[in-house]
């Protein structure tokens, strides 16, 4: 799955109020912050077919954003080619 230039500018804004997130299936994404005060929900284009977790929002956005085109996969089942970066899953204790 490729994200929109709307989703990664919608994922940059969350950023700013949470570090990390929890992403569920389906096309709305969510997320609020550590102090539980600010809370921020959108409808993207792309529709995740499973739930997964970023801990470091930024450092990922930093990473899709220097490469050219990127696709993203959530648990693929394929090995690893030497063109591809994996991200390991967390857990989401680790975000809240």
């Amino acid at each position: 799955m490729k994200l929109s230039e709307n989703t990664v500018g919608l994922l940059k804004n969350f950023a700013t109020i949470n570090s990390g997130i929890q992403i569920k299936a389906g096309s709305t994404i969510r997320t609020i912050s550590k102090q539980q005060n600010v809370l921020a929900k959108a409808t993207v284009a792309e529709n995740f077919d499973s739930e997964f977790v970023i801990y470091d929002l930024n450092r990922f956005l930093a990473l899709i954003t220097s490469l050219d085109s990127p696709e993203i996969a959530v648990n693929p089942e394929k090995k690893k080619s030497n063109r591809e970066i994996r991200f390991i899953e967390n857990h989401i204790r680790s975000v809240r």
